[in-house]
């Protein structure tokens, strides 16, 4: 893959039943931002490293209350470089947070 498509990103997510939501975070910055929400309440964001655009940077908060605090619990990425889709990488991603997690 060469190029992320964060939308396409997004979907991805909505397919794992540990996700409660996933869409493009405009508001937080323009067109380069995933906020995805999980079942247990922790939430990630997702953004595509500059000059790297197959390459996913990972922040994970406990809560939504993290991000506003700016209190990260791990940070994590996902070099999506010669992939076909995103299944892979949003399993590994998702591992990723659980991993962070303990679990």
């Amino acid at each position: 893959m060469e190029d992320i498509n964060l939308y396409d990103l997004a979907f991805a997510f909505t397919r794992h039943p540990e996700v409660t939501d996933a869409n493009v975070a405009t508001g937080m910055c323009p067109d380069d931002t995933v906020l995805v929400e999980f079942t247990n309440g922790q939430v990630a964001v997702f953004n595509v490293q500059d000059g790297y655009p197959a390459v996913v940077l990972d922040t994970l908060y406990a809560d939504a209350d993290g991000i506003r605090e700016h209190d990260p619990l791990e940070s994590i990425h996902h070099d999506f470089e010669g992939e076909g889709d995103y299944g892979d990488g949003v399993d590994d991603l998702i591992a990723q947070c659980a991993e962070a997690l303990g679990r």
